[in-house]
């Protein structure tokens, strides 16, 4: 079978991807996920749609997210269960003060509705928050939450009505290129899958997440992330927690929340990050366990004393779940987007933590790369080949990317 594009990978970049792709009338697009359509890293994300960043780049790219949320709802004539509760930014102390007060500033740069509150305000909105009289607070109304698989599943949807094949439970087992010969006149040319059927196509996107690394290295690319660990707890319900509360942000203590079916979900980041080889991640995510740390009791301990005096409830609160999920992170904490030195193959990873909220800006820059047109932000920073001394599968340089994710505020 031919095609003009493939995408390998069916979270939700790829599915966004895919979206985009089938706008361009006659681009024959094909997806491939080795699973089902969502059900890899998508399915583990608290999916969480704020606007506030710290560049006009990832403020546009998570504003298109959500532009095309809206679109999908209006196309497809169907809820998809986003909830505008709004989120709140807090810094109790002279840094992270700074980090709130700088963030909203930019976002504001970026035209985004975003608040100043006073002490009184946000304990009104968030009665279980513990909250300085000096504290830096910025509340943006119309932030909200999802389901990470609902809206891959809307990419995925309209993509296939517009004419793209989705193909499930295929799992990949080699890139093609053509001519043999000195790396740098190689171009795509197909892939074989573990059935020994082979696709062909003029152009091919890895969208895989974690898994791209190990595609990407049978072409001598290697790609500067390493797979993280990213982890959250929920409460059992609990009436201190309304369902109303905004999401937070809460710097102090490297957390954050949002609300839960009348339960508290909150996540915090580790002091020195949990990360895997890329070549230890088996194909179905959901069998997976960090070898550290198991079940984020070292992560929770560093972290409590910070969490409990922004959130003193949480000390009383019972703990009803643990999810523990697979983040890829860059050294620097810029996604990895653009063309590989292989004519004709393309990249979208690396999104640190952030890939449903900038699922549609990911998926709008690879169409745009692969119909030639220019992208709709600057996508230097993003480019896959920053790093010319990257290995993956050291462990040197994958702690230099968890404590990417430790440096996170």
């Amino acid at each position: 079978m031919n095609f003009e594009t493939i995408i390998i990978g069916g979270g939700i970049i790829g599915c966004a991807t895919a979206h985009y792709l089938a706008r361009s009338r006659g681009q024959r697009v094909a997806l491939i996920e080795q699973n089902l359509i969502g059900s890899g890293t998508t399915s583990q994300a608290a999916s969480m749609l704020i606007r506030s960043r710290p560049d006009p780049t990832l403020a546009a790219m998570v504003n298109e997210t959500f532009a095309t949320l809206k679109q999908l709802q209006d196309e497809l004539e169907d809820d998809l269960g986003y909830r505008e509760v709004g989120c709140l930014h807090v810094g109790n102390k002279p840094d992270t003060r700074s980090i709130v007060q700088q963030n909203a500033d930019a976002a504001r740069a970026a035209g985004i509705n975003i608040e100043a509150l006073s002490p009184a305000e946000a304990r009104k909105c968030c009665p279980w928050l513990n909250i300085d009289s000096s504290a830096a607070l910025r509340f943006c109304p119309e932030d909200g939450y999802i389901d990470g698989y609902q809206l891959a599943m809307a990419y995925a949807r309209q993509a296939r009505k517009r004419g793209v094949t989705i193909f499930q439970n295929m799992r990949v087992e080699q890139l093609l290129t053509s001519p043999t010969g000195e790396k740098q006149n190689k171009r795509i040319s197909g892939i074989t899958l573990a059935n020994g059927e082979q696709l062909f196509c003029d152009k091919l996107v890895l969208t895989g997440g974690p898994w791209t690394t190990r595609l990407a290295a049978q072409l001598d690319i290697l790609l500067p992330m390493a797979p993280v660990r990213s982890q959250y707890w929920i409460t059992t319900p609990d009436q201190r927690f309304p369902s109303a509360s905004p999401m937070t942000i809460l710097p102090d203590a490297k957390a954050y929340t949002r609300p839960e079916v009348g339960a508290l979900l909150f996540g915090l980041r580790d002091n020195q990050s949990v990360v895997a080889a890329p070549e230890d991640l088996p194909s179905h995510i959901h069998s997976f366990q960090f070898d550290a740390d198991t079940e984020g009791l070292q992560a929770l301990e560093d972290g409590y004393a910070d969490l409990i005096e922004l959130i003193p409830a949480l000390e009383t609160a019972a703990l009803h779940q643990y999810i523990s999920g697979v983040s890829s992170y860059t050294p620097d904490g810029r996604y990895i987007i653009g063309a590989t030195t292989i004519n004709g193959l393309y990249v979208g990873t690396g999104c640190c933590g952030a890939g449903v909220a900038m699922s549609a800006g990911f998926g709008r820059i690879l169409a745009e790369l692969v119909l030639d047109q220019t992208p709709f932000v600057p996508i230097d920073t993003f480019n896959p080949n920053r790093f010319p001394l990257a290995d993956p599968f050291s462990r040197s340089f994958r702690q230099e990317c968890a404590q990417a994710r430790s440096r996170k505020r």
